[in-house]
């Protein structure tokens, strides 16, 4: 009876967690390197290139918006 119950819990907690909005408001990496922190830019780049795409976060923002996690909004690639 119980697991009939947690599926939709951990669904619901795992769209919460890996959620675009992170990557675009409080990523503590992600919001620096688009203001042009040197060191911010530096970790993201990094990041991009071990992870292929970057965090669960910067691939779900690319998903939602379309743009890249070292882009802002509105400056994707033409």
């Amino acid at each position: 009876m119980h697991a009939r119950h947690r599926t939709p819990l951990i669904k619901r907690f795992l769209a919460a967690v890996f959620s675009p909005e992170f990557c675009e408001k409080w990523c503590p990496i992600c919001v620096r390197a688009r203001k042009g922190v040197r060191w911010a830019r530096w970790v993201q780049r990094l990041e991009l290139a071990l992870t292929a795409g970057g965090c669960p976060w910067g691939r779900a923002r690319q998903k939602k918006y379309g743009v890249p996690p070292n882009l802002p909004i509105g400056k994707g690639v033409e």
